[in-house]
């Protein structure tokens, strides 16, 4: 062989070398980061370079979550074609659902959304969402308040929100630890046991299909439990931390959730009616398709997914009763509530704020005071629903349905802003 043809033979063994190793490195999932929007319109002043400070936000996420290395980022102008393409079809794509439907289409795998809002010169929010594409799940919906020079602030939140969601997606790609099944009886006895000074501690405990009807869990430690099918009717859960817990299809009618963690709690097909969740953190939580007819919430459901939801005759009015602590209301800040069913709740100054009510059920239903803040009501049925001086800033009524029929319409606030074109 001459030294020709070993240098050759050598050259060919490195490109194989090469192309081998480079095969066996996984492809990044695909994330969607769609641009970081600018609302001024809250604020009490507004300056020129504004909107440039929600740019370089924009900018700044865009840069850390590349440099993560846990995603493929699609690139700007993937994102920004897509989103033309459904305009040039005569559909704005500002809802989460429309959001969805482009990362699907561009096969990302995680979307990222962002708002940056200025209150003043000196006071300015920026929120963040993390959702997983294939199930609509929210794993991460964060709020910053940033105080200080923008241009500073901005650069923090950004860098900040980034952190978040790379942490967020590492949580879920996580193997899901082993759950411990607990004998009924010895949980009644850990249970009987608790104190205020000890709560009894069930963590990542198996409780499904078990019948606690009516027993108190002492402001038990839930967090992580599986609880699938339980029977919890009537059951004291005051206070009980219940984050990441699993109850789809469990039993909680009148059950007591006051003060109560659901945060990311999985509650689909779960039956929650006429239970009372006053003072409860349901952020985030998966409530799809579950029962909470008559059921009293005055909690923090942000980004809460209540798709399919039944709350018929719910009472989430605001508390007159503790206005002196602060108004006491339900929050539905981008709450995903497509399809739900409110026929004649009372949403008494409820927040529902980026919320997504598509093809929801208002029919009698009391939104007197409530924000409706940008709130995709596309082909809601609005029928003698009350929104007498409601904020419907920014909202889309696109083909709702009896919205001659609305009580209070001509009371609404900013109402010459919101989206009325029916097609």
């Amino acid at each position: 062989m001459t030294a020709g043809s070993i240098g050759i033979s050598v050259l060919a063994l490195l490109a194989t070398t090469a192309a081998a190793g480079s095969a066996q490195v996984p492809q990044q999932p695909a994330l969607v980061v769609f641009p970081v929007v600018f609302y001024g319109k809250g604020a009490n002043s507004l300056e020129q370079g504004d909107s440039a400070v929600a740019t370089m936000s924009d900018s700044i996420l865009r840069s850390d979550l590349e440099r993560s290395g846990k995603f493929q980022l699609l690139s700007s102008e993937q994102v920004a074609a897509a989103i033309s393409d459904t305009v040039a079809k005569g559909r704005e794509c500002v809802s989460l659902e429309c959001r969805r439907s482009v990362s699907q289409k561009l096969g990302a795998a995680w979307m990222v959304t962002g708002k940056l809002s200025k209150t003043s010169n000196l006071i300015w929010f920026l929120s963040g969402q993390l959702t997983q594409v294939s199930s609509g799940r929210r794993l991460l919906d964060d709020e910053f308040e940033l105080k200080g020079i923008a241009e500073d602030i901005a650069k923090g939140g950004a860098h900040s929100l980034a952190r978040r969601i790379v942490t967020a997606v590492e949580k879920a790609n996580a193997p899901a630890p082993a759950l411990a099944r607990v004998d009924p009886a010895a949980v009644k006895a850990k249970l009987a046991a608790g104190t205020d000074d000890h709560p009894p501690d069930l963590t990542k405990a198996d409780l499904s299909g078990m019948d606690l009807r009516g027993v108190d869990f002492k402001r038990a430690n839930l967090t992580g439990a599986r609880l699938v099918g339980t029977k919890l009717a009537g059951a004291n859960l005051f206070t009980v931390d219940l984050t990441d817990a699993v109850l789809t299809d469990a039993d909680l009618s009148h059950a007591n959730l006051d003060g109560t963690v659901l945060r990311r709690a999985n509650f689909q097909g779960a039956n929650l009616e006429g239970a009372s969740l006053f003072a409860t953190i349901i952020e985030a939580a998966n409530l799809a398709n579950a029962n909470l007819s008559g059921t009293r919430i005055i909690g923090y459901l942000r980004g809460a997914k209540l798709e399919g939801a039944s709350l018929r005759h719910a009472n989430a009015g605001a508390d007159p009763g503790n206005q002196s602590m602060g108004v006491m209301r339900a929050t539905f800040v981008g709450a995903d509530l497509s399809g739900a069913d409110l026929t004649d709740a009372n949403l008494f100054k409820a927040d529902f704020s980026h919320a997504n009510l598509t093809n929801a059920k208002l029919i009698r239903a009391n939104l007197m005071n409530a924000d409706l803040i940008q709130t995709d009501l596309t082909r809601t049925d609005l029928t003698g629903a009350k929104l007498a001086k409601a904020n419907i800033d920014e909202a889309i009524f696109t083909q709702a349905v009896g919205i001659n029929q609305i009580q209070g319409l001509d009371q609404a606030r900013n109402r010459e802003k919101a989206n009325f074109d029916a097609k």
